[in-house]
């Protein structure tokens, strides 16, 4: 993330991840979804907002709240981000054979799983 030398963080990284499969949506329904406290978010907001990543909208049924929209700046941003971590994870493990890496990713899910159901 650093090489795109825009000053953004893994939180941005998450966010923008989440954005990516479930904006629009609100402030609060994208704090719940990365478990940051909305402050934490409205900063991050800000941050990408800033960046012409993400924009603020009314919302389309709750005059009340905002509703976050992910630009075609954040979607360009999101998949150059998904592009370089997957390039990182083929680099990392080079040494694997095919069986390796399925057995490696299959421990490393049943880890995450045993992880969120506790």
């Amino acid at each position: 993330m650093a090489e795109e030398g825009l000053g953004i963080g893994f939180s941005h990284y998450l966010g923008l991840k989440v954005l990516s499969r479930m904006a629009p949506c609100t402030a609060n329904e994208l704090a719940r979804a990365i478990d940051q406290v909305p402050s934490a978010v409205t900063r991050l907001l800000d941050k990408l907002e800033v960046l012409g990543c993400v924009r603020r909208e009314p919302h389309t049924q709750d005059r009340r709240a905002l509703q976050i929209v992910l630009t075609d700046d954040g979607r360009a941003l999101w998949t150059r981000l998904q592009k370089r971590g997957e390039d990182v994870i083929d680099f990392a493990m080079r040494e694997l054979s095919a069986d390796e890496r399925e057995q490696l990713l299959f421990l490393l899910t049943r880890i995450r799983d045993s992880l969120t159901t506790s």
